[in-house]
């Protein structure tokens, strides 16, 4: 575990200066949401302690002994006939005390008018792009839990080809009589091994690294989430030459630039509430103020950057429904289910209660 600290920590160093933030950055489909009920909260999870197989995808330290035998299918319906499918299924091993999990994203972008320079109509092209990952954790102690996932990322893109590899890191403290947890982790360590073009150099990845807390009380309904991503960067503002306010008599030199400090910080955050109603019935609500700012019309902000959910556990299965709103033009909509495979299907053993 100390190896795997020493490890998490001088990749973070390695990395963090060299990687860019959302938008510039190739293999973007890894920054969505792959479940449901983490769409539900916001759409990025690091230190949620809910029994969903899933939430290993975003950080691999969740996975516990408690997951075993379970599998978990996601599909995410977009707009204009794109979508993304998640499928993971985690197993414990006791011999290793390590549990161990696979999974598969797979993004279709739909299908794309190709033209040419003067607008002509070509044809149409597809264009799809897909992750399959394995990943695996081990606890140290009592209240400490690491673990990693190795990633190989295929993208085609009409004509255009890349690959890539990269890692997770996560590590998770846990103190289950309180009910806190909190999570760090960094994403998408690697390199490009195969280039859209030969003729330009290699793209950078989309890195983060996240910082989560999760806490419940103990005779409250609800657990509180909240998320700080893109810590290596402070302003994750996009240049915007409307924000520059012109402050000449001519109107032709001189500029002031709002600070924007307060939007600079909350865009680092992420939000989320469980509300838990029973055994039964879960509700969700999250708010990403990053998606807000960027996606939000102006005019009219409506309900842009938040998302809501909700999920039904039973005893052999768990379904969960998601809802993220881009902006008054664009929501998008998750459903997921997992299967506890033993209860269900009667296949291999059932998972031990254990965090």
């Amino acid at each position: 575990m100390r190896i795997v600290l020493t490890l998490f920590f001088f990749t973070i160093y390695s990395f963090c200066t060299a990687q860019v933030t959302g938008g510039e950055s190739i293999y973007q489909f890894l920054r969505l949401s792959n479940s449901a009920h983490a769409t539900g909260m916001g759409g990025m999870i690091v230190s949620n302690p809910s029994e969903d197989v899933a939430f290993a995808f975003a950080n691999p330290a969740l996975l516990r002994p408690s997951l075993h035998n379970q599998l978990s299918i996601n599909q995410n319906f977009f707009i204009t006939g794109s979508s993304y499918s998640n499928t993971m299924y985690a197993s414990y091993s006791p011999k290793l005390k390590t549990t161990f999990a696979g999974g598969i994203s797979y993004m279709n972008h739909g299908k794309i008018t190709a033209t040419n320079y003067f607008g002509q109509t070509l044809n149409n092209v597809m264009a799809t792009e897909i992750c399959a990952q394995i990943s695996a954790s081990k606890s140290y102690k009592k209240k400490w839990r690491g673990g990693a996932s190795l990633k190989f990322v295929n993208s085609q893109l009409a004509d255009l080809q890349s690959a890539g590899l990269m890692a997770d890191a996560g590590v998770i403290y846990f103190d289950t009589a309180k009910q806190l947890y909190v999570g760090m982790l960094a994403k998408n360590i690697g390199f490009q091994f195969n280039k859209y073009s030969t003729q330009s150099g290699s793209e950078p990845l989309p890195f983060d690294m996240q910082l989560g807390i999760s806490k419940k009380f103990l005779k409250a309904p609800f657990r509180l989430n909240a998320i700080v991503h893109h810590l290596y960067q402070w302003d994750i503002r996009y240049d915007n030459p409307a924000d520059k306010v012109d402050n000449s008599f001519f109107g032709n030199t001189d500029t002031a630039v709002n600070t924007y400090f307060a939007d600079k910080l909350f865009r680092h955050f992420n939000f989320g509430v469980d509300l838990l109603l029973g055994k039964r019935l879960e509700l969700n609500v999250g708010y990403s103020h990053q998606r807000r700012g960027e996606l939000a019309l102006k005019e009219k902000l409506g309900m842009a950057g938040f998302s809501f959910g909700v999920g039904l556990n039973f005893p052999k299965f768990n379904l969960h429904y998601g809802r993220n709103v881009y902006n008054l033009a664009g929501t998008n909509n998750e459903i997921g289910i997992n299967f506890k495979m033993k209860e269900m299907f009667g296949l291999g053993k059932s998972a031990i209660v254990d965090w």
